[in-house]
């Protein structure tokens, strides 16, 4: 579920989104508030669907990703940031195998060879890139090999990802701590940092 739409994944492999659909979140190529679910045009091949605020992502079998709705930070990876109604191939992906895309108008996704690449909103350091300017197209976080897993946070601007060897890092908004990783400060972190005993 997003902030106001939501989003499934059927056995057949079709991908039904409803709810608000003000920037086109819903991928049904209109603007209009759906009461039941919309069948997200184009949604042939997709394997993995994602929902944050006020966009959507889903992966293909391919490894190309696929992104819809609201895109003011870039966070749809397609080079622009104009809105989607429908979906729209992020560009340069062609060997994704994880999304994750919860929260506050950002995208990660781990690509075959276990790098961790990010879109969108980076105020607060959150796509891991050493920078805090907005992405929109995919950048690799710093730093982080043999990526086996990322989750995000919401309003926290934080983001988590986890190796091979075991090792868990964050990086993005530490207020009140929320990254982990020994302070409660409010300094943003722009790379990863390791999260003591993880």
């Amino acid at each position: 579920l997003g902030q106001l739409h939501g989003c499934a994944y059927k056995r057949d492999r079709t991908s039904w989104c409803w709810g608000s659909n003000d920037y086109g979140q819903l991928g049904d190529g209109t603007n209009t508030q759906r009461n039941v679910p919309q069948r997200v045009v184009g949604d042939e091949g997709f394997v993995e669907l994602r929902v944050s605020n006020s966009a959507s992502c889903a992966r293909k079998a391919n490894g190309t990703v696929w992104c819809w709705g609201y895109n003011f930070y870039g966070e749809l990876g397609i080079g622009s940031n104009t809105n989607r109604a429908t979906p729209t191939q992020m560009l340069n992906v062609n060997d994704a195998v994880q999304l994750a895309m919860p929260g506050a108008h950002r995208v990660c996704f781990i690509r075959q060879n276990r790098t961790l690449w990010c879109a969108g909103f980076n105020e607060y350091g959150s796509l891991g890139d050493g920078s805090t300017t907005h992405r929109n197209s995919p950048v690799q976080v710093f730093g982080l090999v043999d990526v086996v897993h990322v989750s995000q946070s919401g309003y926290s601007y934080a983001t988590l990802a986890t190796t091979a060897n075991n090792a868990t890092y964050a990086w993005g908004r530490n207020y009140w701590g929320s990254l982990g990783i020994g302070n409660a400060n409010t300094t943003s972190y722009t790379a990863p940092q390791r999260i003591n005993g993880f």
